[in-house]
Parts: structure tokens; C-alpha cells; sequence
């Protein structure tokens, strides 16, 4: 054995099947080391009093896992949103940048999200069209209903009946806000309903296509 390192052969020799603890120093130099458990199918078990980790890591790309029971992927980070009149593109309020916040932490196949605009003008965007928030971190899955998120965290100065939803359109980075009066297309908030100064602050999830 020689820095720090024990040989495959040294490994094979030692009895691994007691419940004794095995201790493993690091060497005296600083630089870079790896322990390889050579069972692919075997687990990493820590266990004590007070077990100390500094986290896992996940690589910076995600690879998937078929097995359903398995975390393959946690990632927190931030996005921008987007106010617009249209699903993709169209035209565009402004947005008072220092209100303006995006943020998500994804676990798995499902991403936890939360976005904040406040409008400083709506005047480019057509008073008909409905208003979409494009922009979202992950494409939603492209499943029956989509996702519908509960009531805003807070809405103001934007008129609507009954209670307000946000839609969350499958396979697509965006969404729009329904009110739910008939769960009718036409319950949809529309651009005519929102001032000039309207804010919304919004949270909700959904699953990753």
C-alpha cells in the first residue's frame, strides 16, 4: 500500500460481512481521492450519533433513472418571467425589472416554482387576448387537464369573478390565468381585465415532460 490507496487484492482479503466499523483516514497530503465500492447493486448506508454530510451532489445534467423509487435529480435556480398576450411570442408588457423574480427548485420530476411581475404598461398588448406568463424552467409534462395551481399568492389590480386559477398548459414553458366561473375558455383572464400597474405573485408545481 503505498499513498493512501489499498489494492483491489487487499480489499478481497479483508471480511466485510460483521457489523464492526471500518475507518478510513484520509492521507496526510491534500490531494484528490476516490473510494469505489465495486458492487454496482450494493448501498452506501451512513449511520452514527451525529452523521455529518455536506450534501449530494447531482450532476449539472440530469440522468434519468427508469426506476421509479429512485432520485435522479435536484436543482434550485431561478428563471424569468414573461408577461405576454399571446402562448409563444406576441406582444409584450413591460415589466418593472426590479419587481420582476423568478425562482424553482426541482426535485425529481417535479418542479416547485414561484414568480413575481409587477406591470408598468400593458399599451403594446392586444385588450382581447388572454395573458400568458412564458418563460418557466422546465417544459411541462403533456398530460390530460394539464396542471391547474391554486388561487395567487397576490393579485391586484386585475378584475375577475369567482375564484382565479393558473393553468399551466402541458408540454409547453408557459401558462395563463382562469377564472373559474364555468370552466369555459371565456373564463380566461383577458388583457382588458389588468391595469396598467397590475401585479401578480404566483407559486404552484408541476410535472416535467
Amino acid at each position: 500500500m503505498a499513498n493512501g490507496t489499498i489494492a483491489a487484492s487487499q480489499l478481497e482479503m479483508l471480511s466485510l460481512s460483521g457489523t464492526g466499523i471500518i475507518t478510513i483516514t484520509p492521507p496526510a497530503t491534500n490531494t484528490n481521492r476516490a473510494i469505489t465500492l465495486p458492487d454496482a447493486a450494493g448501498a452506501l448506508v451512513v449511520s452514527g450519533t451525529t452523521p455529518s454530510l455536506n450534501g449530494i451532489a447531482f450532476p449539472a445534467t440530469q440522468v434519468s433513472s427508469a426506476d421509479a423509487n429512485t432520485l435522479d435529480d435536484y436543482e434550485e435556480g431561478t428563471w424569468t418571467p414573461v408577461v405576454s398576450d399571446a402562448a409563444g411570442g406576441g406582444n409584450l408588457a413591460t415589466l418593472d425589472a426590479g419587481s420582476t423574480s423568478g425562482v424553482y427548485t426541482k426535485i425529481g420530476n417535479i418542479v416547485y416554482w414561484r414568480f413575481s411581475v409587477v406591470l408598468t404598461s400593458k399599451a403594446s398588448m392586444t385588450a382581447g387576448n388572454e395573458v400568458f406568463i412564458q418563460g418557466f424552467p422546465f417544459t411541462s409534462a403533456a398530460i390530460a387537464g394539464s396542471w391547474y395551481n391554486p388561487f395567487p399568492a397576490i393579485i391586484r389590480n386585475i378584475t375577475f369573478t369567482g375564484y382565479v386559477q393558473f393553468h399551466q398548459v402541458g408540454n409547453t414553458t408557459y401558462g395563463y390565468f382562469r377564472e373559474n366561473v364555468s370552466n369555459a375558455a371565456g373564463d380566461n383572464i383577458l388583457v382588458s381585465d389588468a391595469t396598467n400597474s397590475a401585479a401578480m405573485q404566483v407559486s404552484g408545481f408541476y410535472k416535467v415532460a
